[in-house]
């Protein structure tokens, strides 16, 4: 409505609302696109079987999966943790919301840089919570 009111007329609000939209979403994809290295490419089967076995987890898994995992995060870059608050920004993952749990996890993992020794604590941790439930 205010938009309306400063234009004057409906299409003129429209108009502009549209190219705020536009460069909203231009400024967000700016600001989460990261150069892909060849490392990253080499990184893409581990990142594939990780993945792949989060997808087939369960509730209780994948719960378990965020709390078994949550003592790693502190080790990541920053950056991957402030885009993950975006994901999750009240740790309903951590309270038993199991969506939130999921999509942070989905997340997490797409994002993250699987050098061994991360690889090995993402394997470690699906493991564990595949066993657990």
């Amino acid at each position: 409505m205010h938009a309306y009111a400063d234009a004057g007329r409906l299409d003129t609000a429209i108009a502009s609302l549209t190219k705020n939209a536009t460069q909203a979403k231009q400024n967000a994809n700016d600001s989460v696109t990261r150069i892909r290295t060849a490392e990253d490419y080499y990184q893409i089967p581990a990142r594939t079987v990780i993945q792949n076995a989060i997808q087939h987890m369960n509730d209780a898994q994948i719960l378990t999966l965020a709390k078994l995992m949550e003592p790693n995060l502190k080790s990541r870059p920053q950056p991957l943790q402030d885009g993950l608050k975006v994901v999750d920004p009240k740790s309903q993952r951590l309270q038993g919301v199991a969506n939130k749990a999921r999509l942070f996890i989905r997340e997490w993992s797409a994002m993250d840089d699987m050098t061994s020794d991360n690889e090995k604590q993402w394997n470690d941790a699906i493991a564990k919570a595949i066993t657990v439930h």
